[in-house]
């Protein structure tokens, strides 16, 4: 009713409530009401990001995964309207994690289609492009359509600044038959002026007008609807409060008449109640005297049933025993089954000492979050070339295990039938070995199971190095001295040294939507004498922790490798270890985490 000050005193009120009786999630729901009050009607956004973040932190500590990622998908919508497009799209992505985690596809597809806008806003139209085509591809499978016509919409937008206008237009024609079919007029007028806009721009001036006609038009019959409805409730206020007057005057003969009633009937209940007092006395005594008797034979029924209860827990007890007894005996067993898989696994990974054998000055950061571990490394050597690879499979525990195995054996297989090492290709046969062995074809509801991975190929002798990787990015350190790494990469610098991080391709060694026969790209860098490289998993930067309980994060653990130049590499393992430890505090692992340093 636009009476927003009412509305905010009391949601003010239901959180104190919430808050005196220890209800988190209630008042979770309050933080996040309040803070939508202050988004969406009053346009105070710092004001709405206190409250959305207080909202959140409580969900957090409830574990209600649904309810973090609806609070993560507000905060970022204040940071987009305050034009803070990268923390946006840090808080869309925990929240597109967390949606994978439960298989939420209906809020991936709305995380999605926030961070493609985000992406655009940026000027970065291909990732905003990618995200929304995503999302589409989610709404059209659950049919829908109020969120297949908005994305429909955002992806027009995006080719529309993207100057390709034929397909610009084809999307919002797209999303004005949804939104007609579902009778979403506001949204049906948007997309109309819109696109009338973009026949404007390519000189189509007929389909412009018509289509600013058929905007204009749908707008007023909303506006005449709205104005409808309200002169329909003026006139039923107006009626109701004459209907109430009414009422209100029958009250009050009723009230006379029941009152001259009442005290004609006055004397006569007075006399009832006199003989009934005296039934009630003789009633009294009398029912005493049977409750008393029917007492007795009750406590000797009751005796003999606490005796027959006691004797039926005292069976339930011995029951509840003996299974306990079964599921530590079974508990049991399969510990032990994952632990003898664990060294099965132990023993299919290179050894650290082979791995020293081939580059001297490295190390091997391997901390799995369960027993076995779905992250692997493997190294190898052919003549003067080294081929060292880190892997992380999807999932973890006993499933991620199972595919680091299959990998390891693939990446044997691939590197022997090899005349000449090629790191790209190495992963294009990977990727298909892992979609025959796990029956992958794009179809629907078949698993999507397979690998993240960066791969390097050193020339000892040349000092030349091939890099090949399916999300897993490669980090080379330089000294300054020397010069930029590699030219092509995402550059950091320190006091003394350059980080040269070299992208990964954004595909896994797995089926992919559109990218299954897209090759892999190879990186060749030349390196010098002292270069430091680093290939990695994401569970060293996904990890959440430090005073926040926030992810640990790639800046930061750029900055650290940055800040261990001047530590051998044994020093580096143990630092990096201590760092990661301390940040987890009392947070626990959420998953494998694996680095791999090298010094030429």
């Amino acid at each position: 009713w636009g009476k927003y000050d009412k509305a905010l005193g009391y949601y003010l009120d239901a959180l104190k409530v919430m808050k005196e009786t220890n209800n988190a999630f209630g008042s979770a729901v309050a933080y996040m009401n309040i803070g939508n009050l202050h988004y969406y009607y009053r346009e105070d956004y710092n004001l709405a990001l206190q409250y959305y973040t207080k909202g959140y932190e409580l969900f957090k500590e409830l574990k209600n995964i649904p309810a973090q990622i609806s609070a993560l998908k507000n905060i970022g919508l204040v940071h987009h309207n305050l034009k803070e497009y990268e923390k946006a799209i840090n808080i869309f992505d925990e929240a597109l994690l967390l949606a994978n985690d439960i298989g939420d596809k209906s809020g991936k597809a709305s995380v999605l289609n926030q961070l493609g806008l985000a992406y655009l806003r940026l000027g970065k139209q291909n990732e905003a492009l990618r995200n929304c085509e995503e999302s589409l591809e989610i709404n059209l499978a659950s049919g829908n359509l109020q969120e297949t016509g908005y994305t429909y919409s955002n992806i027009a937008i995006i080719y529309g600044e993207m100057r390709n206008y034929d397909q610009s237009i084809s999307f919002h024609l797209m999303s004005i038959d949804i939104y007609s079919k579902i009778s979403a007029k506001k949204e049906e007028s948007d997309s109309y002026l819109q696109v009338s806009k973009i026949f404007e721009k390519i000189g189509d001036l007929d389909n412009a007008l018509k289509s600013y006609k058929n905007g204009v038009e749908i707008k007023d019959s909303l506006f005449n609807e709205k104005s409808n409805k309200q002169i329909s409730e003026l006139e039923t206020k107006y009626k109701t409060q004459e209907k109430e007057k009414e009422l209100a005057k029958q009250d009050a003969q009723i009230a006379r008449q029941d009152a001259q009633i009442l005290k004609e009937q006055s004397f006569r209940y007075f006399a009832y109640v006199a003989i009934g007092f005296i039934l009630l006395l003789t009633f009294v005594f009398y029912n005493r005297y049977r409750l008393k008797k029917k007492a007795n034979i009750e406590l000797e029924a009751r005796n003999y049933e606490i005796m027959e209860q006691k004797t039926e827990i005292e069976a339930q007890r011995d029951e509840i025993e003996r299974q306990r007894d079964v599921v530590t005996s079974q508990k049991r067993a399969i510990t032990d089954s994952i632990t003898y898989a664990s060294r099965i696994q132990k023993a299919i990974l290179p050894q650290h000492s082979l791995i020293k054998s081939i580059v001297p000055e490295s190390f091997i950061l391997y901390m799995p979050r369960d027993i076995v571990s779905g992250d692997y490394y493997w190294a190898s050597k052919f003549g003067d070339e080294v081929i060292i690879a880190a892997a992380d499979c999807t999932g973890h525990g006993v499933p991620g295990g199972f595919l680091s195995m299959l990998g390891v054996t693939f990446l044997h297989e691939i590197v022997n039938k090899m005349e000449k090492l090629d790191a790209a290709e190495i992963l294009n046969q990977l990727r298909t070995n892992v979609m025959t062995s796990l029956h992958q074809t794009g179809r629907e509801k078949e698993t999507k199971d397979g690998m993240d991975i960066a791969l390097c190929i050193i020339n000892k002798k040349t000092h030349k190095v091939q890099y090949a990787g399916a999300y897993n990015p490669l980090v080379i350190i330089r000294e300054k001295s020397g010069g930029t790494p590699y030219e092509q990469a995402r550059i950091i610098e320190s006091d003394t040294h350059i980080l040269s991080e070299v992208k990964a391709d954004k595909m896994p060694i797995a089926i992919h939507i559109r990218k299954t026969k897209v090759p892999f790209i190879r990186h060749d860098i030349q390196l010098q004498k002292g270069d430091k490289l680093y290939i990695f998993s994401d569970g060293y930067v996904d990890q959440f922790g430090g005073a926040k309980g926030r992810k640990f994060m790639s800046k930061a653990f750029k900055k650290l490798l940055l800040e261990l130049q001047d530590k051998t590499m044994s020093e580096q393992k143990e630092t990096l270890h201590k760092t990661i430890v301390e940040w987890m505090g009392n947070y626990e692992q959420i998953d494998d985490i694996l680095i791999v340093g090298m010094e030429l």
